[in-house]
Order: C-alpha cells, then structure tokens, then sequence
C-alpha cells in the first residue's frame, strides 16, 4: 500500500548553495551553468546564497527564476552577523543538501549547518579544481578545514589529481564523489548529470547508488595501476628516463627523445605527465624499446612520488626551479623539495642531469647517490655552452662543449631561454652513449612545438611568435627579453592571463604593462583583466597601449594596424586560445568562444574548430558560409 501524500519522500532535493561570491570567476559560472539547467530542464528546488553582494552572476539567476540570498560579508568584521543570518536561512529552508564552494563558504556553512541542527552530514564541499589553495589568502584557512574536512558528509572533486592533492596536504573526509567537468555541449550534459547525481545521493535520495560509482572509478583503476606495475617488473632492458621541472619540460623531452631515436627505438608519450600517464606509458611501451621518456609534472605537493613506482627512472632530469603552481608550493623551496623527489628516487647505478646555472637545481646534487652530469653555462658543468647568440631575425645558436670535444650548433629555436631545454637533452644523449656530434644534428633538426615560442609567417603581414601554451607571471622575463634584443620594423607584444602571480594581480599588471613599453613598440592585453594593464595610459602612453576584452576585438585591431614583417609576440596561457590572433591571418577563423574549456588542445587540434560560434557581447555575427570554410580548410 502507497504512503499518503504527506509522507512520501521528496523525488527531487532541495539543494542550497553557498558560495563567497557570484563574481565571473570559473567556480561561480559552474554553479550558475549547473543549477540553472537543472531547475530549467527538472524543475528542481535551488537556492543560493552568497556571501559577498558582488558578482555579475547574480542578474543571471535571478532572470532565472532561481532564489537568492546575499549575505553582506565584506569584511571578516563582518562574519557573525553573516553567520546568524545563514543559521536562520538553514532553519527556515531545512535544505536536503548544503553544496559548498570555495574556502570561506565550506567554513561558514559547516559552523552554520551545526548550530541551526541541519547537521554537518547534510554539507558537501565542492572543490572542482586541484588547487588546494586558490581560494585562501592565508595559510590558516586550509588548515582549518583540513582540521573539518572528516565533518562533511563528503568532497566532491573534478579530477583524480585534485584528490591526490588534497590527500596529499591531510584532507580526510567521510568520502570522496567525482564530478565531471564542462567544456563541449556533451560535456556540459555529463556535467550536469554528475552534480544531480551528487545531490540525490548526499541527500539520501539515492543511497544505492554510492557503492556502484565509486567501484566503476576505483575498480578499474586500480587494476590498470596494478598491471602497470607487473609490467615495469618485466621490462628490465628498457632504460627509463623522467625529466620534470617548472619550465622547458617539453621541449627536452622531445629533443631527448630524437636524440636516443638514433641509437634505437624510444618511446614517448609527449605532453602527457601526471600519474595516470605514466601508468599508460607503461601499459602502452613496446618491449622492444631502448628507451623510454617521460614527463613528469610536480604541480603540488607529493605528485612526483605518484610516479616513482610506475617508472622506475634510471635517469632523472631537472631542468629549472620557478614560481608556477605558487597557491600551492608558495615559494621556490618548496618546489624544488618537491622536483628533487624524482633524483632522491634514482638509483645507486642512475644519473642526476641537472641545471648547474639554477642554484636549486644544483643543491639537488647532495640529494642523490646516483651519478650528478652538470649541464649549463657554467664553467664546471659537464656539458658546457658558451657564444650563445640569438637576436630575432637569427635563431639560437650555440657551442657545446663535453670534455675535450666540441661542437657549433645552429637550432631553429627562438630565444635564448631554450639553452637548458638543449643542453638538458645533449646530456641525455651523453649519459646513454650517444656522441656529442650526433646529438647535435638531432637538435638543429627539430623544429619548435606549437605555442612554444612556434614562428608563423605571414607573406604580406607580420610575423607572429606564439608562447601560448602557458603563462606563468615568472617567466615574462625571458619573453621580454627577447623582445628586446629583436630586430624588426616594430615589435607588438600580446598578453593574455597571466597566472601564478604572488602579491596584488591589478599591480603586477601594471608593472608588465611598463616593462613591456621598455621593450616593444606596442603592448596590448586581451582578456578580463585586461583594464587593470591600461589603468596608467595616457598621452604618448595611449598610442601604444591597448586593451581588449575578447580576442575577437584584439584581431580586429591587429588585422587593422598591422605592418609587413613587424613581430607580434603573444603570451598567454591555453585557456585564452590567442593562437586564433595568428591563425586568422592564415585560416578562417570561426569559432570566437571565450573560455571554452577546451584547455588540452590546440584550436586547430579541437573538433570544433570548423563550428562557427559568433564572439560575445553580440560584437559579430559568426562566419557560416561553408564554401569560405571549405576553401582554406587544409588540402584544398
């Protein structure tokens, strides 16, 4: 017999979100996606409450229909009254489930949920990124909630490396629940699946179904992790070789990897270096191979003891110590405690190749009982360069020295900050036998990877450098530097977002804004935080200082202003996609999407990229004239 009405259990949770504000940040437009199709397609009951009264997400889910509570936190003064507030709201409400985002949010709604007796079991932190600390401004606020993370009833995570990440800095929680991310439309609808799913079950809507997920994502895990490890045990003739470091990983690993190719076969799975690939590059290698290369990243802390089990590196290169990934390490001994774990794993019979020029990479010699090879300008270093030259039009040229041979080698790179990346390699190719002059025809063969510092002509217009795979704020030096040094009727440099950067963002803006001014003719920011470079513009300033929203309105202006050979350099991280600024001079650009998700690939690589998408802000309506796209698609 069915209950009454009254006492049957609700099909469908009311779900109350706090967050510390509704501003255009990526938590904030993943909670506004989510529970907007959510209540659009299932009707389902969402109310948010924000901490802090800002944030342009707010219109938007108020045009929604969804309810909304803003709480007045502006300052930490401020924190019992908003505190009180948020206890009433809970008793009033009597939410089925409390989904937390950001730091100060999982602190407040845990203290709130306990004493208005909605109870702690009823919260789910939502942490969507592997930055542990990215939403902290002290070191005291992660702390604490690791201290509170076995109270919730769960942390729901995005990824495998942002739970290894929290595992590794002490996050104990009752369990864990995966979400999957947004990106493609496809995507998205996974997206919003794995959020309803995480809300029936915390909810206790869904109870059966805790234990089937997490044995669909575990079981098979664990087995692939397992069989790597039988498989490592067998490949004994292989010569595994790991390289990591904060910049120029890439590249040494794809000159090492031409460099050995020609004393045997070498496998390499390139710009693949978390745990999960190392797993794969075990399971994947022929066992016919001589060598092996791979990268290994250490983007927080204990990530690079993920790997050592799996690979079992004999020799382990460390290219060079920066401040990327600074929320999480936050300073430069840190992060070379935690790159120096790949040479404290080498064995007694391995090799440490280090940077002799990076004092951190160098102190890493008193880590290790395996043998140390120097590489660098340095004078005592083992494979030794010096008559570096490389002034734009010309490409880097260097003379290698090893011992009492020597060799000139003209690359086709461009800048000099490539020299570790080169010499790191040679060294690789030393340490396993291969001679000095033959690893120098390898290196002047290969040519730059796309968006590293990769050359692209134009046969009318300018020429375009691009270095947008990443843009950390320490590594804007060496971009300006060759800048500087080049020779061209004028020099344009284009930043995106830039990450990484300790201190004020707005103020280190303004101090890339004026460097840059120092070194090139033009400067132009595109992106969000694009005013805050341009704040200080103004007479002689405001003819060579522009700022642009989207990419759309930078590539108006470039295809406008610019002139033949000048060199237009651009800086930017994956997310911003500015390799579009280059590829609408030499293809038909279609797809104008702002931060599109889509940060693993390329956007020639992206299946999208013949999907006209129209830019934002209504600027333009998108190119659908198939017969255009057609004709300057590659092969017609």
């Amino acid at each position: 017999m069915s209950r009454p009405a009254e006492h049957r259990r609700p099909t469908k949770p009311a779900s109350l979100h706090v967050i510390t504000s509704l501003h255009a940040a990526r938590t904030a437009r993943t909670l506004t996606r989510v529970i907007r199709a959510d209540f659009e397609l299932h009707g389902a009951r969402h109310i948010v409450v924000a901490l802090k009264e800002d944030g342009s997400g707010k219109q938007a889910l108020q045009d929604a229909g969804i309810e909304l509570h803003c709480l007045g936190l502006a300052t930490p003064w401020h924190a019992p009254g908003a505190l009180l507030r948020l206890m009433v709201l809970m008793r009033r409400l009597r939410p089925d489930v409390v989904t937390t985002w950001c730091q100060p949010a999982h602190l407040l709604a845990i203290a709130a949920a306990v004493a208005s007796g909605t109870g702690a079991k009823r919260v789910v932190w939502t942490m969507s990124g592997a930055n542990p600390n990215a939403s902290g401004r002290t070191r005291s606020m992660p702390r604490l909630l690791r201290a509170l993370s076995p109270l919730p009833w769960g942390i729901a995570v995005g990824s495998r490396s942002a739970r290894q990440a929290y595992q590794a800095l002490g996050y104990r929680p009752r369990r864990w629940f995966g979400l999957d991310r947004g990106g493609r439309e496809e995507a998205m609808e996974r997206e919003l699946r794995s959020y309803r799913r995480l809300w029936r079950v915390a909810s206790g809507l869904d109870p059966a179904s805790v234990r089937p997920g997490l044995l669909e994502r575990t079981f098979p895990w664990l087995k692939k992790r397992t069989l790597a490890r039988i498989r490592r045990m067998r490949l004994t003739k292989t010569t595994f070789i790991a390289v990591t470091g904060s910049c120029g990983k890439s590249m040494t690993v794809r000159l090492a990897t031409d460099i050995l190719r020609g004393d045997g076969a070498c496998f390499c799975r390139e710009f693949q270096n978390i745990v999960g690939s190392s797993v794969k590059t075990i399971l994947s290698i022929p066992a016919s191979s001589k060598y092996c290369v791979q990268e290994v990243s250490g983007h927080f802390p204990g990530a690079i003891a993920g790997h050592i089990p799996f690979l079992k590196p004999r020799i382990g290169i460390v290219t060079a110590i920066g401040s990327d990934h600074y929320t999480e390490f936050r300073g430069l001994e840190a992060t070379a405690k935690e790159k120096g774990g790949l040479v404290e794993a080498l064995p007694g019979n391995g090799i440490a190749i280090l940077n002799a020029d990076d004092p951190h990479v160098r102190a890493m010699a008193s880590r290790t009982h395996a043998r140390v090879l120097l590489f660098g300008l340095s004078p005592d270093a083992d494979i030794r360069a010096h008559d570096v030259s490389s002034r734009w039009p010309d490409r880097l040229t260097l003379t290698v020295v090893h011992g009492d041979e020597s060799v000139r080698i003209r690359t086709k790179l461009a800048g000099e900050h490539w020299i570790p990346a080169a010499l790191a390699a040679i060294a690789c190719g030393v340490a396993c036998g291969v001679g000095l002059r033959a690893c120098a025809r390898a290196v002047e063969a290969l040519d730059p990877l796309f968006g590293r510092y990769s050359v692209h002509f134009d046969p009318d217009g300018p020429v375009f450098v691009l270095d947008t795979v990443k843009a950390p704020f320490w590594t804007i030096a060496a971009g300006l530097s060759f800048i500087a040094q080049a020779q061209a009727p004028r020099k344009t440099v284009v930043f995106g977002n830039i990450a990484d950067m300790p201190g004020r963002g707005r103020q280190k803006y303004r101090k890339i804004a004026r460097e840059a001014l120092d070194a090139a003719d033009r400067v132009v920011f595109v992106g969000p935080n694009a005013a805050s470079a341009t704040k200080q513009s103004g007479g002689e300033l405001g003819q060579r200082l522009f700022a642009f929203q989207t990419s759309y309105q930078a590539c108006a202006f470039l295809a406008e202003s610019a002139l033949p050979a000048e060199l237009i350099y651009i800086k930017a991280s994956a997310a911003d996609h500015l390799e579009r600024l280059m590829l609408s001079r030499l293809d038909l650009v279609v797809c104008w999407r702002e931060r599109c998700g889509m940060e693993d690939v390329t956007c020639p690589q992206c299946r999208d990229y013949r999907k006209p998408h129209a830019p934002p802000f209504g600027l333009a309506e998108p190119e659908s004239d198939r017969d255009a796209i057609a004709a300057k698609a590659p092969g017609h």
